[in-house]
């Protein structure tokens, strides 16, 4: 079964400014914005562009703007490097529209993760 992950955007705080991103959007302490608006890149700097894997497409968004959310498949996805972003115990915020085709015959799907499952207590990330 298809997995519909619809993300607008991804945004995580921690530091700089940049003119790409919408008005309304906080930029004190943003680090990366990722609007999905056809590419999985970094709108807010140059650094830690997502690098899409197993079949990615780009789809309608809630709005009904074309290719403009991240449309997935069970087995594709996007890394994103994140060399900048916070480690640790390290405050951050992330924000996400997504929406899920349910029931998934694997059980559920991951919408974000960070960190590693092999140090207990430092993996976040949420599921659907």
């Amino acid at each position: 079964m298809r997995i519909t992950g619809l993300i607008i955007l991804v945004i995580i705080i921690c530091g700089r400014i940049s003119a790409q991103v919408p008005s309304y959007v906080p930029t004190s302490g943003l680090l990366a914005w990722y609007p999905f608006n056809g590419n999985a890149n970094n709108a807010f700097t140059t650094a830690d562009n997502g690098v899409p894997y197993g079949g990615v497409s780009y789809g309608m968004d809630r709005f009904g703007v074309a290719a403009s959310c991240y449309v997935g498949n069970g087995s594709s996805g996007i890394d994103i490097p994140g060399t900048n972003f916070p480690t640790g115990n390290s405050p951050r915020s992330v924000s996400a529209w997504f929406k899920c085709a349910l029931p998934y015959a694997g059980g559920y799907r991951e919408i974000f993760a960070t960190g590693s499952n092999a140090y207990p207590g430092t993996r976040f990330g949420v599921d659907c």
